[in-house]
């Protein structure tokens, strides 16, 4: 089982990393923009350990419902980053 979670982990990291190839095409905002995940993603991902999932969650959930509690947390945090940037600081360029 922890195969397939670190095999999931990896995929939802490679996913940020097209992303950020394609959005190079856009131009070098978009391109430097879609940085901040690749180094967000994995710090966020790796503190939901100790901040988002309790021990409780560990004792009481299957490992399957505790990882996806994490890369919910760890999506949502970069994604909630990312719309608060362009909002904020890009949208304003336009």
């Amino acid at each position: 089982m922890k195969f397939i979670c670190n095999f999931l982990l990896l995929l939802n990291f490679l996913a940020y990393v097209l992303a950020d190839v394609a959005a190079w095409e856009y131009g070098t905002k978009a391109g430097l923009w879609f940085l901040l995940p690749l180094a967000l993603f994995p710090a966020v991902t790796s503190l939901a350990n100790k901040v988002a999932v309790s021990r409780a969650d560990k004792f009481f959930l299957s490992e399957w419902q505790v990882f996806v509690k994490k890369i919910k947390w760890g999506n949502g945090v970069v994604l909630l980053t990312m719309a608060i940037i362009y909002k904020l600081f890009l949208e304003q360029g336009n």
